[in-house]
This record gives C-alpha cells, sequence and structure tokens, in this order.
C-alpha cells in the first residue's frame, strides 16, 4: 500500500539528514560548508530534495530505497566539482564570465556560514551572494559563494555587489501573479485536510518570477513588490515568507479585512505542516515604501 505523501515525504527527509553529514550542507538552513560550496546549484539541496521525493513518491519505491539513491546522486555531484580554491581562483581572475546572483535563506544556523563573506540581513532571514560560471572540464555551470576574498579581488564592496546583481540576475526577472480568492478553501485543498487558520477575507498574491522556481526572491528584487503593488492596485501587502508554493511567498494584501495577527497565525500554522519548508517564522509588511517586520 503506497504511504501517503506527507508521510512519505517525512521519513524521506528524516533518513536523508542522517545520511548526510553536517559538515557537507544544512539541509534548508543554508549554504552548504566551505569544504565543498562549489557544487554547483547544491548550495541549497531543497530544491532537488523536494523534486526528487516526489518523483519516487509516485513511482511507489519505498523511501529507504529512494534516499539511498538521492544520496547516490547528491555524493557523486559533490565529488564532480573541481576543488573550491580552484574556483574561487578562477573567479577572481574572470569577473566578466561569472553571473552574480543572491539567495535568502534562513538565519537559524548559519553564523559560522556567514564568516567572511557578504551578506544582509532581512527580518529573520538572511540575502548571501552565489556566483555561477562555465568551468572547464565541468558539464553545465560550477556555483559557488561568494566572499570577501572574492569581493577584493574583484574591487567591489557589498553595495556595489548587489547593484550588478540588481542589473544582471535581477535583470532578466519578469513580473507575474497569481491570485487566491479563498485562502483557508486552497489551503485545505492543499494539505488534503483540516487545517486551523484564521478564516481570512482579503486578496492573497502568490508572486512568480519567469524562469525561476523559486518566487521567494521576489522580496529581495529591488523593484519587484512596488511593481505588483502598482499593477495589482495595492497600497501595501502583509508578507508571509513561505515555503508553500514553490518557495514563493504569500503577499495579503492589507486593504482586506485582516489583521497581522491573523497573518501571524497562518504563518505559524503553515510553519508547523511544513517544517521543512520553512523560511521565516516573522510576518514582514509593504506599506509602499519599503519591507520591514510587521510588528
Amino acid at each position: 500500500m503506497q504511504l501517503h505523501y506527507e508521510v512519505y515525504r517525512q521519513i524521506f527527509f528524516e533518513r536523508l539528514k542522517e545520511m548526510v553529514p553536517d559538515d557537507l550542507l544544512l539541509l534548508n538552513v543554508g549554504p552548504i560548508s566551505e569544504v565543498t560550496d562549489s557544487a554547483e546549484r547544491f548550495f541549497r539541496l531543497q530544491f532537488f530534495a523536494e523534486g526528487f521525493c516526489k518523483e519516487q513518491h509516485k513511482r511507489d519505491v519505498e523511501p529507504d530505497d529512494a534516499v539511498a539513491e538521492a544520496y547516490k546522486q547528491i555524493s557523486g555531484k559533490f565529488a564532480s566539482m573541481p576543488p573550491i580554491n580552484e574556483v574561487k581562483k578562477y573567479a577572481m581572475e574572470n569577473r566578466d564570465k561569472v553571473l552574480p546572483m543572491c539567495s535568502l535563506i534562513r538565519n537559524e544556523g548559519i553564523d559560522d556560514l556567514l564568516t567572511g563573506r557578504p551578506f544582509y540581513r532581512l527580518a529573520d532571514m538572511c540575502i548571501i551572494f552565489t556566483g555561477q560560471m562555465e568551468y572547464e572540464g565541468v558539464k553545465g555551470s560550477v556555483g559557488f559563494n561568494v566572499t570577501n576574498e572574492i569581493m577584493e579581488g574583484w574591487k567591489v564592496n557589498r553595495e556595489e555587489l548587489m547593484k550588478v546583481v540588481a542589473g544582471k540576475f535581477f535583470g532578466t526577472m519578469q513580473i507575474g501573479s497569481a491570485i487566491i480568492t479563498d485562502l483557508p478553501a486552497a489551503l485545505k485543498s492543499y494539505f488534503k485536510d483540516d487545517v486551523e487558520i484564521p478564516d481570512i477575507s482579503a486578496r492573497v498574491f502568490v508572486p512568480a518570477i519567469k524562469g525561476m522556481t523559486s518566487g521567494i526572491m521576489s522580496i529581495v528584487h529591488p523593484g519587484f513588490i512596488p511593481a505588483l503593488a502598482k499593477k495589482t492596485e495595492s497600497k501595501g501587502y502583509y508578507i508571509l515568507p513561505t515555503g508553500l508554493i514553490n518557495m514563493s511567498p504569500l503577499l495579503v494584501d492589507v486593504d482586506g479585512n485582516v489583521t497581522v495577527e491573523q497573518c501571524q497565525e497562518l504563518l505559524d500554522a503553515i510553519n508547523k505542516k511544513e517544517p521543512y519548508s520553512v523560511l521565516s517564522s516573522e510576518v514582514l509588511l509593504f506599506d509602499g515604501k519599503g519591507i520591514k517586520k510587521a510588528v
């Protein structure tokens, strides 16, 4: 008998966390350690693991067998990457070949990983900088974490780096959104069972960025939410930074009959049901000028 997906998913992630060494990566908490941070797109394992888990569940593969295959693929990927020192040196000497990027991750448990690298705090989250480039002998692109040493080699500071990221990484983004008119019903349908959430009556938007698997970067994009607010004729949004739908935040229109306390209840309920997708425990507010903590 096939396990319910939520049960399967919990078993899968618990087993995977047992197999993956702590010094290799942190599941859904932050980037992998400096020792292995040249491992391309695996500065976060979440996207790979989620997709792989769903695929194996559909095929009715036993959770332990699915984890063994997932770990095999992850280990093989890490093993094929060049030494990080070589990657750093090449990146510093070939700045024009690098696509600078950034990522929004949880603050929890990443203090050591932030040492010696540029970052910004955003509520109880953290913006880190990464890069991708072609590297001889490696199929596809190689990813790496941008460090202070690399910034010095590029002769830029953190603010200048963010401007470069905004121009190259954010420059190609196209704004889109989906509207949820009945959020409680949508969540009950998503979770497939009863979820104790407040009866929110407001427009809710799920921002989408063309070409990206995650809409969560809409929070970081310097012009995304202001442009979306103009497009949707909204004065502002309560922002729920969840990993619920493709790692996209829920934007609750402040014009609706909704309070920040209700939004906090909602975020807490989602995070409790989705422990492996928790990005933040704090509700944010876009007030038409900028993003800040809602309380």
